[in-house]
Parts: C-alpha cells; sequence; structure tokens
C-alpha cells in the first residue's frame, strides 16, 4: 500500500468532505464488509504512518445493506490530498471527468 494506491482508492470508493461552516475536514472510503477489513487495516496503518493519527473503521447501515467504512477528521491531510495531489471535494465525478478530459 502506498499514497498512489490510497489515491487510486479514493478516486475510486472515497471521498473527501470540507464544509466551511463546521470547519470540518473528512475523508471517507467505503469498502465491503465481508471483503474488505484486511485490506481496510493496511490502509488505516498507511494513513498513520503518513498522519500519526489512526483512522475509524465502523461498519454502518447502507442502502444496499451494511458498509464498512473508513473514516478520518485530519485538517493537515485533507488540504494535502486537495492542494498537493489535486484531488476534489464534494461531488467528484464532474470534476473528476473534466480532469480526465483535459
Amino acid at each position: 500500500m502506498n499514497i498512489y494506491e490510497l489515491t487510486g482508492l479514493i478516486i475510486g470508493d472515497g471521498c473527501i468532505l470540507y464544509n466551511k461552516r463546521n470547519r470540518t475536514y473528512r475523508l471517507e472510503i467505503a469498502g465491503d464488509v465481508k471483503q474488505d477489513q484486511l485490506y481496510f487495516k493496511e490502509i488505516s496503518e498507511l494513513i498513520r504512518k503518513l498522519t500519526n493519527k489512526m483512522p475509524w473503521v465502523i461498519i454502518r447501515k447502507n442502502e444496499k445493506g451494511y458498509g464498512l467504512y473508513l473514516i478520518l477528521n485530519n485538517k493537515k491531510f485533507v488540504e494535502f490530498l486537495i492542494n498537493k495531489i489535486g484531488l476534489p471535494y464534494g461531488k467528484k465525478f464532474l470534476q473528476l471527468s473534466l480532469l480526465i478530459n483535459f
């Protein structure tokens, strides 16, 4: 696991949330409860090495049943993902499609 794999994972199954009103900076990644628990441990360890903070991994009910979610509230890391890596926050589909079609 490295920052490039994490970036791809965020593009595919994650989102970056930034709320100006609440000043919330959050990274969320969704996964399958049955298949992704060991993978989320690897992701958590990489994030811990990068940020010195351990993300939460929780099981939450969603529209398809139950999902596994990795959550990290960390302003510095979220700003790094947005400003240095170039990942969009909020609804990413349109923003990513514009980047791909340059």
